[in-house]
């Protein structure tokens, strides 16, 4: 990787939204393989296609074909070309390109999923979400992680036998060792309850009953119940009967 200038960075375990660009770029490309096989063509030869279609095509994001970045030429595929030219410094064109269609996506799946800030630092007691294999398995982990780095949201805790873990910040939970469960306070209707029997629910029924009696004593209107008409207006002679 030295020799070749390749920057090794690892991305965030159990976490596919990380590695988007390459998540991405497997979709068309396990399309393609489905497609080669159910029509029993060879699938060697229809990568290189498919590589050669794929790198002459713009780019959604960028708005630049990925072979015109590499070689700052107009390489031939299938759409057509009117004249090859030169395509030198549209590089920074991409980058730009690229980063106005990462905010807006970004912002547009934080809203869709209600993403909220993680209030959690170096330092907290985080609860650690764990693989649920029956249904009785907590969602977390019962042994605490004190987080001891992070870098963007990926976060890397430890517990006291020094295990190490890296998730994202959504697979921790903040332990909060000084808050308390607030005790319930008796008031003088939950006595009341306990002694007549009776709740709020029961209370509320017993009202709305009476309130509907009171009404149909009253003598007010109601609404006059007609049976749907579905085929058109009745005939005359059953009606006269």
């Amino acid at each position: 990787m030295n020799t070749l200038g390749i920057t090794h960075e690892p991305v965030t375990p159990a976490w596919r939204q990380a590695n988007g660009v390459v998540e991405r770029f497997n979709q068309p490309l396990r399309k393609m393989l489905q497609t080669a096989v159910a029509e029993g063509r060879i699938w060697r030869q229809e990568v290189s296609r498919f590589l050669l279609q794929y790198c002459t095509t713009p780019h959604i994001i960028t708005k630049i074909a990925p072979s015109e970045l590499l070689f700052n030429l107009k390489v031939n595929g299938k759409l057509p070309v009117i004249n090859r030219q030169l395509a030198i410094n549209r590089h920074k064109e991409a980058r730009e390109n690229e980063r106005k269609s990462q905010a807006h996506h970004s912002e547009y799946a934080n809203n869709r999923r209600r993403a909220t800030k993680r209030m959690i630092s170096v330092g907290d007691s985080v609860f650690v979400q764990q693989q649920q294999n029956n249904k009785l398995a907590t969602c977390f982990n019962k042994a605490p992680y004190m987080v001891v780095s992070k870098k963007g949201t990926q976060f890397v805790a430890e517990n006291n036998n020094g295990h190490r873990i890296t998730r994202n910040v959504s697979h921790f939970k903040k332990l909060n060792t000084n808050e308390s469960c607030p005790e319930p306070e008796s008031s003088d209707s939950d006595e009341e309850e306990y002694l007549t029997g009776k709740t709020h629910d029961h209370a509320h029924e017993e009202e709305r009953v009476q309130r509907n009696l009171e009404e149909a004593q009253e003598g007010r209107p109601r609404r006059q119940r007609r049976p749907p008409i579905r085929f058109g207006n009745p005939i005359l002679s059953q009606v006269m009967r």
